[in-house]
């Protein structure tokens, strides 16, 4: 998948967002879909958060509904370009929060615990076969919403730690070894289709 390729140094992401390498980061996609949830619910996951010491780095896309200013976090970012800017900032967090979405396999590449806050009311999942509660697990939206900080803290500290030997296996078994996909595309289409080019 191209979108994994060329992610920079953590020095040259820090730099590029002006964050502090002392900080210990949540990155936190924020939902597409927000009607089964209120801004508090949100802010209280905020909340126990910060309790465990992160900072939240709110991501969203130009495309997506926009935000309060409240539900910003401590640091704000609506891109969609590339390099994939959501892979860079999983480079530099400690942890993921996600909503329904299908980030969680750019999670287990970049080898970040990620926490599925549900949604979305479907009866169908993504990538399921991914959940072990051990990298990724999801919390349903009736528990999520009002959770103590007692509970919260309990599910993740039961998660690996961010770089854990342990994503590794994973990586290996579902084959998310991704190196310079976009050079490997280009050098099959000049090498099988050299008409393309001309």
């Amino acid at each position: 998948n191209t979108k994994l390729d060329n992610i920079p140094e953590k020095d040259d992401i820090y730099k590029k967002f002006n964050l502090n390498s002392n900080n210990k980061y949540c990155l936190f996609l924020f939902p597409k879909i927000r009607k089964n949830f209120t801004d508090r619910d949100i802010l209280n996951i905020y909340s126990h958060l910060n309790k465990l010491g992160f900072k939240i780095i709110v991501k969203t896309r130009p495309k997506d509904p926009s935000i309060s200013e409240n539900l910003k976090g401590d640091y704000f970012v609506s891109s969609d370009i590339y390099p994939n800017e959501s892979l860079e900032l999983m480079k530099i967090s400690e942890l993921c929060i996600i909503s329904s979405s299908s980030a969680n396999e750019e999670t287990t590449f970049s080898k970040i615990p990620c926490i599925d806050i549900i949604s979305d009311l479907r009866v169908w999942e993504r990538n399921q076969y991914l959940l072990d509660d051990k990298t990724y697990l999801r919390i349903e939206n009736n528990e999520w919403k009002n959770m103590s900080f007692d509970r919260f803290k309990n599910i993740y500290e039961k998660l690996e730690k961010k770089d854990s030997d342990y994503f590794n296996k994973i990586i290996e078994k579902y084959l998310f070894t991704h190196s310079n996909s976009s050079e490997k595309i280009f050098t099959f289409l000049e090498k099988n289709h050299s008409e393309i080019f001309k």
